[in-house]
């Protein structure tokens, strides 16, 4: 659970260069608020809860089990540089993403690698069949075309 006080102080974690105290339940309660602002959008922007929702993320699968959408097929639940994943050994993106709908390409990530090169691994492929539906505080969002 979140202290009330440390959520009413949380930090804006989306700016880059600023160290992230990962023992801060503030930490914690600011990406809790980007994950709540991102299913607001949602809602409002994709309300079919038969679309897949996949969140180039630790965890992948956030807002389809947080908020109903269909998980993808052929997915991962979770995708964290440095660990499952590298510069040389990840899925394909034409695999990984042939069955997401909409994509969420995070900017508040509480994992430094997957804030800094998830997206580049993925950005070919984003740029080739994704059309960016909103910039949101700590989301990319993003649909298939």
């Amino acid at each position: 659970m979140i202290d009330e006080s440390a959520w009413r102080q949380h930090l804006p974690i989306q700016i880059g260069g600023v160290p992230r105290n990962m023992q801060s339940q503030a930490v914690f309660g600011s990406y809790v608020d980007g994950l709540d602002e991102a299913a607001q959008f949602l809602t409002s922007r994709v309300p079919d809860r038969a679309k897949s929702v996949y969140a180039l993320d630790f965890p992948a699968y956030v807002f389809s089990l947080a908020e109903g959408y269909r998980v993808p097929r052929d997915t991962y639940p979770w995708l964290l540089f440095g660990h499952e994943i590298t510069i040389d050994v990840h899925p394909k993106a034409d695999a990984l993403l042939s069955d997401v709908d909409v994509l969420m390409v995070p900017k508040c990530s509480l994992s430094g690698g997957n804030r800094r090169y998830l997206s580049r691994l993925y950005r070919l492929e984003m740029e080739k069949r994704w059309s960016q539906i909103g910039v949101l505080r700590c989301w990319d969002v993003y649909l298939r075309r």
